[in-house]
């Protein structure tokens, strides 16, 4: 059973998001006391990545992605990775593989389309985006203007319509 030292380590290295130099420290801290901790290397890679260590993020979830190959979210981060260095291809091929792990992903979806949108594969994109749209109705403003940018507007349109978008728009204030 872990210390609480590396429980400790490990809750505060899931933190990133709300300070990722110190996050990166307490996820260093989670690895040195279990080297083989594969949400540990997973949260260092996102800390990294979120401070623009884009090398050294790819190398933390390729490792990640050696100790437990079956998880989608390494596959989807390490794909946050290959976008940023503008490498649509390979972006695409782990979102392939994280789609295929976790085929409910809608964000894996919305981001492939994005990929597909780079190297021109519009078709694919647009019908990436219908399928984040089915999963994950939370981004239909943001899908809608997308599907809109590559000429689906009136899919968009009967999918959503003009009156289900007044309503999701009066729900929110």
């Amino acid at each position: 059973m872990p210390g609480a030292d590396l429980i400790g380590h490990a809750a505060a290295c899931g933190l990133f998001q709300l300070r990722k130099e110190l996050s990166t420290e307490h996820c260093d801290a989670a690895l040195r006391d279990d080297p083989a901790n594969d949400q540990s290397l997973s949260n260092r890679g996102s800390a990294l990545f979120a401070l623009g260590n884009f090398e050294e993020a790819l190398s933390d979830f390729n490792e990640a992605m050696r100790l437990k190959p079956q998880n989608a979210r390494n596959f989807f981060n390490r794909a946050l990775v290959h976008a940023a260095r503008k490498d649509p291809q390979r972006a695409i091929a782990d979102y392939d593989e994280a789609i295929r792990l976790m085929p409910g992903l809608a964000i894996a979806y919305n981001n492939r389309a994005r990929e597909f949108e780079v190297t021109g594969e519009h078709d694919k994109a647009i019908a990436d985006y219908r399928m984040a749209l089915r999963l994950g109705p939370s981004l239909g403003e943001v899908i809608r203007h997308n599907l809109q940018r590559l000429g689906a507007e009136s899919w968009a349109i009967d999918r959503l319509g003009p009156a289900s978008m007044a309503s999701r728009r009066r729900t929110k204030q």
